[in-house]
């Protein structure tokens, strides 16, 4: 997989003053337009002091006295191309009768007098630092010959060209990400929304995006996955994304991740595997909200709400059925079962891994069954309802193979559900209608193995990894099936062990070529 991916520092002057220390400089590459951007990370010096309630300031501002000059100190890796200094500032209340200056020096050159703010007002300016900066120490240096200068933020943002292995060959027609908000030098409030913000350029309609951010220990995390490169409008060349809460784990020096995978395929797209005909639908990849809510009616103690995220993945866009198991070998589902249109059940979730890995082997692709995760993202497809079609059960018939009218004449069994489906049994798949992903049968017709296994704490601790060794695992079943009513048919429930065998099928995942 080819990833094109851009990143964005921002870091609040608030926080580097509050607490000054020496780091390294941080820069990213974006190979899209052949430059390195450079972010400062610096040492701050001289005298100065915060002002925490200034007149029209949100944020904390920090006064440099008059006659004193606050020292920024920072290092340049590489020699840069263009360099700016973005000040923003706010304005102190002056002495009648006294000219202000405000002096702004680089590397002891005077770059200009500063333009002043007016008392009490805010104000942003930028100036061209480019001529006066040299690789390695650098020192910018300001303040108010004959007056205080009340500074909210220091921003300095500089780019420079990539070595020449790492330099795209730049056309007309390659795809570019940049990142438009949040900017260099804006202060974060760890409890308030962070609005992110992108254009693109010459990326298809399908383009979804993965955002991370870089938590305290280096490594990276989702913020949210699939998200449609122009969202959330669906069309043109810009999107955005409300970052509705940061997490705790969030570098104080935040670094937010736009990734788009330039091989990834349209969401709903169709491939059929040769050998057996399975049909595949390609699900993107994206983040949700696995199990129920305590108010939804029938909810479990083992579906306690959670956050999970998952990669792309090609998922059966039905369950297998009898003729595509029997071009590995002959099986009896059971009288009534054996139609070849109809899934395959009695088999053990060994006998169905066994299947996937046996598919494998000569394709060149690896089959696998689902995780947890994977099927119920699956089978919600966006949706955070009860059921695939909503809240109410008693639509069941016209979009599930369930335990109905025509099961309980034909088994002589009670049930609830006073629709019919017309099936006794399982159906044939894909009798009833797709849901938002293309699937069928995700509701109804018959349970299905997972690859995750129930985890001792009862929760979705496992729910995004496949084990099938180890010292006695309890499969995981997901989805109702023909025998099933009521809230038994809901898409958080989850089953676990053996199960009716003939009331137990698979469906199979092709993973992408870059996943494990």
């Amino acid at each position: 997989m080819r990833y094109l991916s851009t990143v964005l520092l921002t870091t609040s002057i608030t926080t580097a003053l509050a607490q000054p220390s020496h780091q390294d400089l941080l820069y990213s590459a974006d190979i899209t337009t052949g430059k390195v951007r450079l972010f400062g990370g610096v040492t701050l010096g001289g005298d100065f002091r915060r002002v925490d309630k200034a007149p029209k300031s949100v944020v904390p501002v920090w006064q440099v006295d008059a006659g004193k000059l606050m020292s920024v100190r920072f290092r340049l890796p590489i020699a840069i191309e263009h360099c700016r200094l973005k000040v923003r500032e706010l304005g102190m209340p002056r002495r009648e009768g006294v000219e202000t200056t405000s002096i702004l020096f680089m590397n002891d050159n005077r770059i200009q007098r500063l333009q002043v703010a007016k008392p009490h007002e805010p104000q942003t300016r930028f100036y061209n630092l480019a001529q006066h900066l040299q690789v390695g120490d650098n020192v910018l240096k300001i303040g108010g010959l004959d007056h205080d200068l009340g500074l909210q933020s220091l921003v300095i943002q500089c780019t420079a060209p990539l070595p020449v292995a790492a330099t795209a060959t730049p056309t007309e027609t390659a795809p570019r990400i940049t990142l438009l908000a949040p900017v260099a030098g804006q202060a974060i409030s760890a409890d308030k929304p962070l609005d992110i913000a992108w254009a693109t350029d010459n990326l298809p309609d399908s383009a979804r995006f993965d955002i991370d951010y870089l938590a305290k220990n280096g490594q990276w995390q989702p913020v949210d996955k699939g998200i449609p490169h122009n969202h959330p409008t669906q069309m043109g060349q810009r999107g955005f994304y409300r970052w509705a809460q940061l997490p705790a784990d969030v570098d104080p020096q935040l670094q937010v991740r736009l990734r788009y995978d330039t091989e990834q395929p349209a969401a709903g797209s169709r491939w059929t595997e040769p050998t057996t005909g399975i049909a595949f639908v390609y699900v993107p990849p994206g983040c949700f909200q696995i199990g129920s809510p305590k108010t939804e009616v029938g909810h479990q103690p083992d579906e306690t709400p959670t956050r999970l995220c998952v990669e792309g993945f090609w998922m059966g866009k039905t369950e297998v059925t009898n003729a595509q198991y029997k071009y590995k070998q002959n099986h009896d589902s059971g009288e009534g079962f054996n139609q070849d249109n109809q899934p395959v059940v009695k088999l053990n979730r060994s006998q169905a891994h066994q299947f996937a890995q046996w598919l494998s082997q000569p394709t060149g692709n690896t089959f696998r069954l689902p995780t947890e995760a994977e099927w119920e993202y699956s089978a919600r497809a966006g949706k955070t309802t009860a059921y695939a079609w909503g809240n109410d059960s008693r639509a069941a018939c016209q979009h599930a193979n369930i335990a109905d009218i025509t099961w309980r004449t034909h088994t002589k069994a009670s049930t609830s559900e006073t629709c019919k489906d017309h099936h006794a049994v399982t159906a044939p798949v894909a009798q009833f209608p797709a849901n938002d992903f293309g699937l069928h049968d995700m509701s109804g017709n018959v349970s299905e193995w997972t690859c995750s296994t129930m985890p001792f704490d009862n929760r979705y601790t496992g729910a995004n990894t496949c084990q099938m060794t180890g010292f006695m695992p309890t499969p995981s079943i997901r989805g109702s099936n023909f025998a099933q009513w009521g809230n038994t048919i809901r898409l958080a429930k989850r089953f676990w062990g053996l199960g009716n065998p003939q009331q137990v099928g698979f469906r199979l995942v092709r993973v992408l070529a870059s996943q494990p």
